[in-house]
């Protein structure tokens, strides 16, 4: 028979582990492969879909009718007919919301998919002006692995009218378009105009500033003739709003914000009834101009419609009154300042004192529970001689709410005399008005001008009436501050045009001011006839009618 060998234990743990060796050095390579592999298809997976969202963006911008740039936070409220391309709200993915004309809803599309770790940033920046240009630059960023990147890109809208940029100083991280045609109008456009016009006195003057009894020489017929001709231009569009805004020494009769083309008679015959008298509020008129323009926008049916706003100022002459709730402020002090006394910053001028003598001397002020005294002569009126018993006193002490002093010993009695008191409160007088005591809210004021240092909490006007008034001016600048800085939701900034209505140079004088303050430099326009005012009114018709379709962008 043969004998056959089999495997000691040694023998077999010593293969076991030599196995075992080779499994583990065979492994971690392929291991390593693996993972290198799928890193590379992570890898791909970034650049191509990167190079795809890239490519999407530019034929986006290249190919679209409507290009807007907005700063959004989250999706809700998309405006219909709009596509929008934004990140979600932790930025691990790009979305685009594609309008559905079937479903009328926007249906949400992943541009970005199957990326694991990875965060983007995406900004869209509008470089210059709309009306220079129609570039548009976009700048994504792919973060993922510690590794950035940047990929910059400026394409020119080639069909679009223009490149709106709506993200009014925010970031630009959202942009919202659409192929169709040329839009003529969109469903949440408006136009929302305030006509702010002249009804002074002086407007009842001939274009040389004469005297006239032939009503067609008058400026204010001329005024009116092509503001109708203005408002019958604009109410051809569905979707503009215009408010009738006369003032002279107040703005107390402004018109309600009206649909130009269904109220067309209604609102000619708010500007045909216009008549010339009283001085010249401009300020009072810019502000009840701008509280139309607002509260319009805060309706509940217009606040998340994209309303285009804009004011017409007219005026024929210089600013001469103010809107104000005191004049010529009044404090008291209790010791004399000098001649001039600052309180809050403000110079107040010495005018006169009051003085109210008392019996009893509580120091060296003295408070009568309205006003507050200063000690001015110690014993200002000597009352008599009174004996009072007891041991002598020879400070002065009070006794019965009168103060005594001591006169003179006979015998063993003691006599004392009683003396009243005098104080004195000094008055300063602040000459003009403060800045907090222009009227500044939407309400009417009274009808009478203010003169002195009462209180009026509706206010009234002031001025000189006749000349260029610097609390006019300063009141101008008060009320254009608050129209420069309007801008609400989906409202765009109210544009101001100033136009002076007169052929008499001076009476332009504050016309600069005017456009400074509500415009934030000095354009406006010059008009010494009806030609030139329906010229200027034509071109201001113009822009705003070319202007529709760029206000009828999304949300």
């Amino acid at each position: 028979m043969k004998v056959k060998k089999g495997f000691t234990l040694v023998e077999l743990l010593i293969a076991l582990a030599l196995v075992s060796l080779i499994i583990v050095t065979g492994t971690n390579p392929l291991l390593i492969g693996i993972k290198a592999h799928a890193i590379t298809i992570d890898e791909f997976n970034v650049q191509s879909n990167t190079r795809y969202v890239s490519a999407k963006i530019n034929t986006i911008i290249r190919d679209a009718s409507g290009v807007f740039v907005l700063h959004r936070e989250d999706d809700e409220n998309l405006t219909e007919e709009w596509n929008y391309i934004m990140l979600n709200e932790d930025s691990t993915k790009l979305l685009e919301y594609v309008w559905d004309d079937v479903s009328k809803t926007h249906i949400p599309r992943e541009l970005v998919v199957g990326i694991n770790d990875v965060t983007f940033d995406l900004e869209f920046i509008k470089n210059n002006p709309p009306d220079k240009d129609k570039l548009l630059e976009f700048n994504l960023n792919v973060k993922t692995g510690g590794i950035v990147r940047e990929i910059k890109s400026e394409l020119e809208s080639k069909n679009a009218l223009q490149v709106i940029d709506r993200s009014y100083m925010n970031k630009g991280n959202t942009l919202a378009y659409r192929y169709d045609a040329r839009l003529d109008e969109a469903s949440n456009a408006q136009a929302v105009i305030a006509m702010v016009l002249d009804t002074s006195g002086s407007m009842a003057y001939n274009m040389n500033g004469n005297s006239t009894t032939n009503s067609s020489n008058k400026r204010i017929t001329k005024m009116k003739a092509e503001a109708v001709r203005l408002v019958e231009s604009l109410a051809k569009n569905n979707n503009i709003y215009i408010s009738i805004v006369p003032f002279s020494s107040t703005a107390n009769n402004p018109k309600e914000m009206l649909k130009a083309n269904s109220n067309l008679s209604t609102i000619r015959n708010q500007i045909n009834g216009l008549s010339a008298d009283g001085g010249t509020n401009t300020g009072d008129g810019i502000r009840r101009g701008f509280y139309k323009i607002k509260y319009f926008n805060e309706e509940d049916e217009n606040k998340n419609k994209t309303n285009k706003n804009f004011m017409i100022v007219l005026v024929d002459g210089v600013t001469t009154f103010a809107s104000v709730n005191m004049v010529n402020e009044q404090v008291s002090t209790p010791t004399y300042q000098g001649s001039e006394y600052i309180l809050d910053g403000h110079v107040y001028k010495y005018d006169t004192y009051s003085s109210r003598t008392v019996k009893i001397d509580y120091g060296d002020t003295y408070n009568d529970g309205t006003y507050e005294y200063s000690k001015y002569r110690h014993r200002s009126r000597d009352l008599g001689e009174t004996r009072i018993s007891g041991a002598l006193r020879t400070e002065p002490f009070i006794q019965n709410n009168t103060e005594y002093f001591y006169s003179r010993t006979s015998g063993s009695r003691y006599y004392y005399r009683s003396y009243e008191h005098e104080y004195r409160r000094y008055i300063y007088e602040y000459d003009g008005v403060k800045p907090g005591y222009y009227v500044t809210g939407d309400n009417n004021i009274d009808n009478n001008k203010a003169n002195d240092n009462t209180y009026y909490s509706n206010g009234r006007y002031a001025g000189n009436g006749s000349n260029l008034d610097p609390w006019g001016t300063e009141y101008v600048n008060v009320i254009g501050e608050m129209v420069r800085e309007y801008k609400e939701g989906t409202n765009e900034a109210i544009k101001v045009y100033v136009i002076g209505f007169s052929a008499v140079p001076k009476d332009h004088n504050s016309l600069g001011d005017i456009a400074m303050a509500t415009r934030g430099d000095k354009v406006f326009y010059e008009a010494g006839d009806s030609d030139a005012l329906e010229e200027i009114f034509r071109a201001i018709q113009m822009e705003i009618t070319d202007a529709l379709w760029h206000i009828g962008g999304p949300n």
